[in-house]
């Protein structure tokens, strides 16, 4: 803040230029959100090569190594859902945590717990499938505060009107992440060190950014040793004097009752729901219905991912352009990028399913590509809404909303195997298909409905509170 106070008392004229970007193309807070891209992506990828890794690690003739391990394992969706079932648990408290204490020191517990328990699977599964599914519940409770950092975080670092753009390049982190783990999993899986060196590649290069992120990382602006204060200015002015951290309280019944914010959890259930069906069975539909080769399959599943990074920082870039040049509101814009990352998956999804038992392998990776290509919309529109409605509670509202998603998205993984009894039958997997295109359609038009980018009364919750204290004590004094 004394550089703030600063630059305003050299330059008078400063408080009108508060939006204008300072001349340095490169400045810290496109570091720290380049660290958070390159995080999401490692978190992501140790959290879905298990889905093309699997494959290898249950069938004999995905390597001709007779050294590398394979497992005849039969419980092979309660493995892939087990990261899943502890991830919602640490969310709320970790949004809690971050805004009373900040994020950088849970992110680097978060991916050092994470890295270690990759590592570990290749040794461990020689015990027992329960051994993997020990790890893999230690990295779903360790990245169940990713999320809720990270909003925190972007809600300390991004200026308003470089939001929606900020808010993709972070988010393709995930998408390249899925896109590189699943396509190189196939690789190394049919190659000489076998599926294992997947888990210890995705391991290290998690620990490698531990070690970056405790040098680089920084909890907010005004923390920052080598911020100049042009930027730091323009970050904080452009977001109001309720970045600063200090305690406060949460107002949560007025959370509960926000039509808003459940606009978020509706379309964060629906989002997820898909997701994760994608993330964990679409390996296993490409391998059994298509015959494609663990070789081949892995980058086959990379497709959608691919698509999607590509689109994402399209329509952040996009949704930022219309808002900023005034074309459309704040709240259209969220609507509008919404609606396309809903409703066209939804329909690829329905086509795929109504042509399921004619749809040949092209037609059914053109369709996975468009649907998983073009939901990157979304990041533009529900994703990080929360910073639209408050930047105080961002992290805590994200916290909420991610891990009542992630808590009813379980037994996304479970349900394909109560749909799929026989892996090869096409016609079954055509109930899986209209089950997320439904979901997609509802997401969509709950949001269409109830959503808005306008900031809600209650981010200044703490300091009406506050201030009505300090009132009724100023009134109590009077009356004495």
């Amino acid at each position: 803040m004394a550089k703030i106070k600063q630059l305003e008392q050299e330059n008078p004229d400063t408080e009108k230029q508060i939006h204008k970007r300072p001349e340095r193309w490169l400045g810290v807070r496109h570091i720290q959100m380049t660290l958070l891209c390159l995080m999401m992506g490692i978190a992501y990828g140790q959290r879905v090569n298990l889905s093309v890794g699997i494959v290898a690690m249950t069938d004999k003739n995905t390597n001709p190594n007779e050294n590398i391990p394979v497992y005849n394992w039969t419980n092979q969706n309660v493995i892939l859902s087990a990261f899943f079932w502890v991830y919602f648990i640490p969310q709320i408290g970790a949004g809690q945590a971050a805004e009373r204490f900040g994020a950088k020191w849970i992110l680097v517990g978060t991916m050092l717990l994470s890295s270690v328990a990759s590592i570990l699977i290749p040794p461990l599964a020689a015990f027992g499938s329960w051994t993997v599914i020990l790890c893999r519940g230690i990295q779903g409770f360790s990245q169940g505060s990713v999320f809720p950092c990270c909003t925190y975080l972007i809600g300390k670092w991004a200026p308003a009107p470089e939001l929606s753009t900020i808010v993709a390049f972070v988010s393709i982190g995930p998408q390249v992440g899925i896109a590189a783990s699943m396509s190189l999993t196939g690789v190394m899986s049919a190659g000489k060190y076998g599926w294992p060196l997947a888990f210890y590649t995705s391991g290290c290069l998690g620990l490698l950014w531990v070690v970056v992120y405790i040098i680089l990382g920084s909890n907010a602006p005004h923390e920052h040793k080598d911020i100049t204060p042009a930027e730091q200015h323009y970050i904080m002015s452009t977001l109001g004097n309720d970045n600063v951290d200090e305690p406060r309280s949460t107002p949560w019944k007025h959370m509960v009752l926000s039509l808003p914010v459940w606009a978020i959890l509706v379309s964060n259930i629906c989002s997820d729901w898909g997701l994760y069906t994608c993330l964990t069975e679409i390996p296993t539909y490409m391998n059994y219905v298509f015959g494609i080769n663990i070789d081949d399959n892995g980058l086959v599943s990379a497709l959608p991912y691919i698509a999607n990074t590509i689109l994402t920082l399209l329509f952040g870039v996009a949704t930022d352009y219309i808002i900023n040049k005034q074309w459309v509101s704040l709240t259209v814009g969220r609507k509008i990028a919404n609606t396309i990352g809903f409703i066209v998956p939804g329909v690829a999804m329905l086509v795929l399913g109504l042509y399921q038992e004619n749809t040949t392998s092209l037609l059914a990776i053109i369709l996975l590509v468009l649907a998983g290509g073009v939901s990157a919309a979304s990041t533009a529109g529900f994703m990080f809404n929360h910073l639209d409605l408050s930047p105080v509670y961002a992290g805590t509202i994200m916290g909420i909303t991610n891990s009542i998603a992630n808590a009813l998205s379980i037994p996304s993984p479970l349900l394909v195997g109560v749909f799929v009894k026989d892996n090869t039958n096409s016609s079954q997997w055509s109930n899986v298909f209209y089950l997320t295109a439904g979901i997609n359609f509802l997401g969509g038009l709950f949001y269409v409905v109830f959503a808005t980018g306008e900031r809600q009364e209650w981010n200044n919750y703490d300091k009406q509170r506050k201030k009505d204290v300090e009132n009724s004590a100023t009134d109590g004094h009077l009356c004495e």
